[in-house]
């Protein structure tokens, strides 16, 4: 079993043409290297095999209906596809009241980005989620109510499909608790908003 730093060695070895490889042993060096210049340059790769995220409004006669009205909402589901448990922001605080967007894109193709509006916190700390493999996190998304801002006008139209977007930015705290970080969309849904 060669060691880190024979493993470096005979690596360089092999590129500069100085060490014997059999054909074999040749294929799987190509193979581990473009997996892992993959693993590397594709970073958003990790994210979607850890996560899934989707929105969740269930058929009303045929269509999709996101409500306006304040008292009604629909959910994002965020899914833990890994074997292990991930840990996620709480929205009760700053760290992770803002995570969530959605995108909402009209029949001409314009989009519009609908995301929390800032607010001050009494008490904020970071705290989070841990979700077990198979398990999810439920956002619950009142639309209509007084929490988001960037919701078009009704000239926008109100056949429209949606995406749900999670952006967790690094930060000291996050590494050092361990809570993900990163990017994820879900697929569009065509949905109706009604006002």
């Amino acid at each position: 079993m060669l060691k880190p730093k024979h493993t470096v060695r005979y690596l360089l070895g092999w590129y500069r043409g100085e060490a014997k490889v059999s054909a074999l042993g040749r294929q799987f060096l190509y193979v581990s290297c473009v997996a892992l210049a993959a693993s590397l340059l594709l970073p958003g790769q990790n994210a979607k095999t850890m996560w899934q995220l989707s929105i969740s409004v269930p058929l009303s006669h045929d269509e999709r209906i996101i409500s306006l009205d304040p008292s009604q909402h629909f959910h994002v589901l965020l899914t833990n596809v890994s074997g292990q448990s991930q840990k996620f922001w709480k929205e009760s605080c700053s760290w992770g009241y803002s995570v969530l967007s959605l995108e909402l894109t009209n029949e001409l193709g314009k989009k519009a980005v609908v995301k929390k509006k800032p607010r001050s916190w009494r008490k904020n700390f970071p705290d989070f989620w841990t979700i077990q493999p198979g398990g999810s996190l439920v956002f619950d998304v009142y639309l209509g109510g007084e929490s988001w801002e960037g919701l078009p006008a009704a000239e926008f139209g109100s056949n429209v499909r949606v995406r749900a977007l999670i952006e967790v930015p690094a930060d000291e705290d996050a590494r050092r608790l361990g809570v993900w970080t990163g990017h994820l969309s879900s697929e569009a849904e065509a949905c109706v908003l009604q006002r």
